[in-house]
């Protein structure tokens, strides 16, 4: 969705988050995120909102997303919203916080709901429409036990002026990065994917578009890539590029029609791969493709801070980077 120029101001509404996302600074876009089920929030509609009675929180639409939807109470509703009304915001703007955020915290935290509003005679503002998207989570794919607050997006407070540095500089990577669309696309579009299947596909889409190499070596390019770009160390380095044979294994039989097994075993830990990826992409500052493949040609496990002497490692997300490291069992064929 491209930016609305018809309308004064625009609030997204997310779902799956949890109150870490209030402490997420995003300032510099004029942006701020409210909790949806608060009073603080029924105020701060109240105070440019003309469109609804000035009488219960309940008569309006943010309610109305709250309660009326398929699967019952939505508690976990985040609203992202202007901090000076006059300025505004856009879509793509809000898409690319979206992005931003599931990049560096792969979980449920999904656009919901865009609201637009037009500004009235008298200064306050009017709903005019919304656009709203199928809540899509993977839950299933660990078990009907998992709990499901484990796929809410969760913030280490302790690593929040880090978060928000790296925020700030990623939304900028991503904006000037064309190079990098289609990983960044492909990655984004496993989260909307309904069948597990498919998100998989997505996801090793992601990081081959990474990868400029023939047909014959793909396979070699990918885990070399993967694991060049992520390890810290040796032993790290051969644990990525074992992972990604088997990740890549799965893949081949997917593609092909095969039933499969170990899609549960393996499916977080891809996911978490390419996000790590991604994230170390930029860290390290890669302008595109072509300078990525000379520097896994030229560099080994380990090898970053002498690739980038300003090169520190973003350690925003410490379970996803387990998950990267941790070694999985061989794929059976």
């Amino acid at each position: 969705m491209s930016p609305t120029k018809d309308h004064d101001l625009q609030i997204a509404v997310f779902d799956g988050g949890t109150d870490d996302v209030l402490r997420l600074d995003f300032s510099f876009l004029n942006l701020k995120f409210h909790k949806v089920y608060s009073k603080a929030f029924e105020r701060f509609v109240d105070s440019f909102n003309d469109y609804f009675p000035q009488t219960e929180f309940s008569s309006t639409f943010y309610h109305q997303l709250q309660y009326d939807q398929p699967g019952g109470f939505h508690p976990n509703l985040y609203a992202l919203a202007p901090i000076d009304f006059e300025k505004g915001t856009d879509s793509e703007t809000i898409f690319k916080i979206r992005n931003v955020l599931l990049i560096m915290f792969p979980s449920d935290f999904q656009l919901a709901s865009l609201v637009f509003y037009d500004k009235a005679a008298s200064g306050q503002y009017h709903q005019s429409f919304m656009h709203s998207w199928r809540f899509v989570t993977h839950w299933f794919i660990k078990g009907e036990h998992c709990p499901l607050d484990e796929f809410l997006i969760k913030v280490d407070r302790r690593k929040i002026r880090s978060v928000n540095s790296f925020i700030k500089y990623l939304f900028k990577f991503i904006s000037d990065r064309n190079d990098f669309e289609i990983a960044v696309e492909s990655y984004l579009e496993a989260f909307s994917q309904e069948s597990a299947k498919m998100a998989y596909i997505n996801l090793c889409i992601a990081l081959e578009s990474l990868v400029k190499s023939t047909e014959g070596e793909i396979t070699y390019r990918i885990c070399r890539t993967a694991a060049v770009v992520n390890a810290d160390s040796n032993t790290e380095g051969d644990t990525i590029f074992f992972n990604m044979k088997q990740f890549y294994a799965l893949r081949s039989r997917i593609v092909h029609g095969d039933r499969t097994s170990q899609l549960s075993e393996y499916f977080f830990n891809l996911q978490a791969l390419v996000s790590r990826t991604l994230v170390e992409i930029a860290t390290l500052n890669m302008p595109d493709r072509e300078v990525l493949y000379k520097y896994v040609n030229e560099n080994g496990y380990g090898d970053k801070k002498r690739f980038a002497n300003r090169y520190r490692k973003q350690i925003i997300n410490e379970p996803i980077i387990q998950l990267v490291i941790n070694k999985v069992s061989k794929y059976k064929r």
